[in-house]
């Protein structure tokens, strides 16, 4: 059993659950993602020597991968995206495709793994290989990647068994957890030598910094004395070559004794170290070289630590590197809705494809949603008809359709999702040729007819079995009946090499091959002959026409030049070309009119189950409403138990004994009371479950206002529509909701619940009693409860513990939160208040879920109002983080 077996056809990658045994080399295939950072020009010769420069041009390749890159978030992400190769073989490429599968998975779940904040630190970490010593800045800079590394190692290692593949190149990631504790000790986020690094530092640090004071003291005194006063240009001082001066004016240099440092730009200043100072920044410069020889020889001792994890800090960039191209691959395909197609032998099956680029190009805003004004169109190329021939109108989208499928082909042996939809399949192509565009040349004195000529030449040997060839417009320029000919002899050459080649003409000639050989295949462009505007909609299986007299006509041409124009055509035998043409839209109507039968009849199957899923309601609310009535009666024979059993229970207590011989004593009443207030409960249960709902519109059920919540999906009667809601406090008459784009005050009363599923299972975010987090279980919580403020969690806020969250994405807010909470706990601080707002609630939710199971949140609860109310989480920080 191989990769292909499981993974190509109409078997997705990401269904599998785990890594098959004799799948593609995880080593090799990181080997030839990462040439582009070892500089292998060899492996990127090899790559592309069957994709010539004017096919990576004429697909606009560069500019794709300018987009892939764009969703990078790493230095060396982007300078792979940007020289991204086709892989080697088909191994390859399926798992790459499996890889980029559970990406794509990843961001569906809003979970992608936290790669921002790496720094390039590959000439940092070459110069300690070289016993080089690094600057503060750069040991920051590692210690930052050594948390992200940290971050994905975590990240990974806990969702291996629903991400086999990634959790394969996760398992690569060392955390280093010694250098990042120590570099983390020793060096401030900012570069700065931290005073814990040694215990000289501080004391070194305070002895510079009382030099200063006395030097500016003994400065303060010097400016005013009348005697250097009189001679100052300006009542300052300022520091020239490291050492304290004070601006004299020029013509009263030789009146103030002491050493010149320089004259200001303008000449008229002189800087000079008065006598008095001379010994006094004397000191201070010892003092600040015995401050830096520390400082040296801590950033010394750490660049020999960063030397030993030099190989590891190596691989990890590397394996980062790796995932942040499948992760921007597919984070580009989420901006297209790509999909990863199946890898097929030889057909050609493209569902709905689009072109990427102009697919983005056109984007617009539709009620808070983003479309695309492309038309997509279906393109199957089968293997026994591999010369696909498109006619159709100019302008039309012929071209396009093209470079859309030469795209889908090359992205796909890259290992990228295409912009087509679930089910497409793509072969894999050793080779890709295009001739597409005007090859007009003045420099080289070529005409359009040559420079196609000249460009085809250079490729036609070349073509074989496994090779895609995209022609189009083929051999315009020259007489139409000779390049005709030359067309047909070239398409035939390239349908007996087996080449897959898909051309666009509107030569008529060639609109007749698919009669007259089995190996070609007609489709055609649509035009809409009353708006004179192309369709861009393909059509399998007939040819097109330019419509040219058509168009002359209905644009109101002389009738008597169309009619001679169209003796001239039938002169010229063209009539016969019309005849099969008309005989093709024939059929093409009686396929149309048998399409609309189906569809009248699928109308009415759907009437039908509509019909028949609305006696099911009805059905089920009879029995709902006699369900309630039962336990309404039950749950008041309850009642009148329960009050029978208290009154005995008061005169047992009244009495003071229990009459010998009675069937029931005082404990056996207490236990039937216990009994009836459990079963009391269920009967509540059912009740609630089977209480006849407030009808609204469509049948939907209005929300309570004590069960409406910012953040809750709600039916908005007056717009007709679903919406969020943004803000809402208990006793209101009205709600904030967010419809669409549109945000609007809307009364309550107008709130509903989009489905009777979702009222059922609806629950407050918020509830009173229950900890922050469970005792010690692992899993998710899906609705947390919190506690009151205790003192584990009354934790004063701080600009260092506080941090806010409002704008973000959810997946750039999660990242931040654990970089804040990794560098809160290395900080030994207590606990951290995390801003995130209101808004729509999604936020805050992620952050509260994402507490429950963090290994730095030891407990968590909503803000006071003091500080800041349910826009706030406050967490109280564990003792100790296991990875």
């Amino acid at each position: 059993m191989t990769i292909r077996n499981e993974y190509s056809g109409d078997q997705p990658a990401s269904q599998n659950n785990r890594v098959l045994e004799d799948a593609y080399p995880l080593g090799e295939l990181m080997e030839q993602t990462l040439a582009p950072l070892a500089g292998d020009d060899a492996e990127e010769r090899r790559a592309y020597a069957d994709l010539p420069r004017k096919t990576l041009q004429d697909l606009q390749w560069n500019q794709v991968l300018d987009l892939v890159a764009g969703h990078a978030v790493t230095p060396e992400g982007r300078e792979i995206a940007l020289r991204l190769m086709p892989l080697s073989d088909r191994g390859a490429v399926e798992r790459r495709l499996a890889e980029t599968a559970e990406a794509i998975r990843l961001l569906d779940d809003d979970d992608a793994p936290p790669l921002r904040g790496l720094r390039d630190i590959r000439k940092a970490v070459a110069h300690v290989t070289r016993e080089g010593s690094l600057v503060g800045e750069d040991l920051a800079a590692i210690a930052q990647n050594c948390d992200v590394a940290s971050r994905n190692h975590r990240f990974f290692k806990s969702r291996a068994d629903r991400l086999p593949y990634l959790g394969q190149v996760g398992g690569k990631i060392d955390p280093c957890d010694e250098l990042r504790r120590e570099l983390h000790h020793a060096v401030e986020p900012g570069g700065q030598i931290s005073e814990r690094a040694s215990a000289q530092i501080r004391k070194l640090r305070r002895s510079v910094q009382n030099q200063h004071d006395r030097l500016r003291s003994r400065i303060d005194q010097l400016l005013r004395r009348h005697d250097i006063e009189t001679h100052l240009q300006d009542e300052y001082f300022t520091v020239r070559d490291e050492r304290y001066v004070l601006p004299v004016r020029v013509g009263a240099k030789t009146q103030v004794a002491g050493i010149v440092h320089g004259y200001s730009s303008s000449g008229q200043t002189a800087f000079i170290e008065p006598q008095e100072l001379v010994d006094l920044n004397n000191e201070l410069r010892w003092a600040e070289i015995e401050l830096e020889e520390e400082e040296n020889r801590v950033l010394q001792r750490l660049s020999r630590l960063v030397a030993e994890y030099a190989p590891r800090l190596e691989r990890n960039t590397e394996v980062l590197a790796y995932l942040d191209v499948i992760v921007a691959g597919a984070r580009f395909g989420e901006s297209v809705e790509a999909t990863i197609p199946a890898v097929s032998d030889k057909k050609v099956e493209l569902k709905r494809v689009r072109h990427p680029l102009l697919y983005l190009q056109h984007q617009r805003e539709v009620d808070g949603e983003v479309v695309s004004d492309v038309v997509a169109n279906d393109l199957i190329i089968d293997p026994d008809k591999r010369v696909l021939v498109i006619s159709g109108p100019n302008t039309g989208g012929k071209t396009v359709l093209l470079k859309s499928m030469g795209l889908c082909a090359l992205m796909t042996h890259c290992g990228l999702p295409i912009p087509a939809d679930d089910g497409s399949k793509v072969p894999l192509y050793e080779s890709i040729f295009t001739d597409i565009g005007d090859e007009q040349s003045i420099e080289r004195d070529l005409s359009t007819f040559s420079g196609h000529l000249t460009n085809i030449n250079t490729f036609l040997g070349r073509c074989g079995p496994n090779s895609l060839v995209l022609l189009d417009e083929l051999f315009t320029g020259t007489d139409p009946l000779q390049g005709a000919a030359l067309a047909i002899s070239l398409l035939e050459e390239l349908a007996e090499r087996g080449s897959t080649t898909a051309v666009t003409t509107h030569l008529e000639n060639l609109k007749t091959l698919a009669i007259q050989h089995d190996e070609f295949a007609n489709a055609s462009m649509g035009f809409d002959i009353d708006s004179l505007e192309p369709t861009y909609r393909l059509t399998l299986g007939i040819p097109g026409s330019s419509f040219a007299v058509r168009i002359a006509r209905r644009l109101g041409f002389p009738d008597k030049l169309v009619d001679r124009a169209i003796q001239v055509l039938e002169g010229e035998d063209h009539h016969s070309v019309d005849e099969v043409l008309a005989s093709l839209e024939d059929q093409l109507g009686e396929l149309r009119s048998e399409r609309n039968r189906f569809e009248q009849q699928r109308r009415h199957a759907e009437h039908q189950k509509k019909k028949f899923e609305k006696k099911y309601r009805e059905l089920r609310e009879k029995e709902r409403e006699s369900v309630h009535e039962e336990t309404r009666k039950l749950k008041e024979q309850l009642r009148g138990a329960r009050d029978l059993i208290r009154e005995k229970l008061k005169e047992v207590q009244q009495s003071g004994t229990v009459e010998r011989g009675s069937d029931v004593d005082a404990k056996a009443l207490t236990e039937i009371q216990k009994q009836l207030r459990g079963a009391e409960k269920t009967i509540e249960k059912a009740s609630e479950q089977t209480r006849p709902p407030k009808p609204g519109p469509k049948g939907l059920v209005r929300v309570p206002a004590d069960e409406i919540e910012n953040g809750l999906e709600v039916f908005v009667g007056s717009f007709n529509r679903k919406g969020s809601v943004l803000d809402y406090s208990e006793g209101d008459d009205q709600a904030r909701v967010q419809i669409g784009a549109l945000k609007a005050n809307v009364d309550v009363d107008d709130l509903f619940y989009p489905s009777e599923a979702q009222r059922r299972s609806h629950k407050r975010g918020r509830r009173s009693g229950g900890g922050g987090r469970s005792g010690g279980g692992g899993g998710r919580h899906h609705e947390p409860e919190y506690a009151e403020t205790d003192a584990s969690l009354a934790i004063p806020q701080t600009g260092d513990n506080t941090v806010d969250l409002r704008g973000l994405r959810v997946d750039e807010a999660l990242e931040k939160l654990e970089m804040f909470m990794d560098h809160a706990f290395l900080k030994n601080r207590a606990g951290v208040h995390i801003i995130h707002g209101h808004g729509t609630g999604a936020l805050k939710r992620a952050v509260r879920g994402y507490l429950v199971d963090s290994p730095y949140a030891s407990d968590f609860r909503p803000g006071d109002k003091n500080e800041g109310g349910d826009g706030v989480t406050v967490a109280a920080l564990a003792s100790n983080v296991e990875h």
